[in-house]
């Protein structure tokens, strides 16, 4: 199973009457998703970037050195991510 999104980055936009936020593409208008608030927004916006930097962490452990029980938390959280759990 693969999973289609819009890859990041993403970023926070208000909308004027400051009552909702959205997630969009940068500069492009189409938007990923509306929050009630600016600290779900930004952390819906942060997730390509949280997911990028969770990949590094397990390609640097990869080597067998990590904890057994970080080394599950950090594929499983991945594989969530991707659709794949």
């Amino acid at each position: 199973m693969t999973t289609k999104h819009t890859p990041g980055p993403w970023e926070t936009s208000v909308l004027s009457d400051g009552t909702q936020w959205r997630v969009c593409e940068p500069g492009a208008g189409d938007w990923i998703a509306d929050c009630k608030n600016a600290e779900d927004a930004r952390l819906i916006a942060a997730a390509p970037d949280l997911l990028a930097a969770l990949e590094s962490v397990r390609d640097y452990w990869s080597g067998g050195d990590c904890p057994p029980a970080l080394w599950g938390q950090i594929t499983q959280t991945i594989a969530r991510a991707k659709g794949q759990a």
